[in-house]
């Protein structure tokens, strides 16, 4: 993740279930211009939420711990409108019909 001069690198833990899910919610919020989508990851220590308002404005926000035991923790709020999420949209729609949705894909 990078924003201007900050950005932090790191492994997180995603399922394709996960991001089918995350799917389904950027893609409902998009639609109704209102509503939060939420990913964290299997190991909770990464989280984001997305939320629009009725103007079209979003607000990305969440955290990054790379080390659970450390006491260390990215926090990021970013700001930015739903153009931004049509590009998030269609990347996710390729990964979901390439890797299926909450079971995966049958017949590999």
């Amino acid at each position: 993740m990078k924003s201007g001069n900050y950005f932090v690198q790191g492994s997180i833990w995603l399922t394709t279930g996960q991001l089918f899910q995350l799917y389904n919610e950027i893609n409902e919020i998009y639609k109704e211009l209102k509503g939060k989508a939420i990913l964290k990851s299997m190991d909770m220590d990464f989280e984001v939420t997305i939320e629009v308002d009725p103007r079209g404005r979003i607000y990305i926000s969440g955290s990054y711990k790379q080390f659970p035991s450390v006491d260390n923790e990215l926090t990021f709020s970013i700001e930015s409108d739903q153009s931004y999420l049509v590009k998030t949209i269609e990347d996710l729609k390729l990964i979901n019909l390439k890797y299926g949705g909450m079971k995966g894909i049958k017949n590999l």
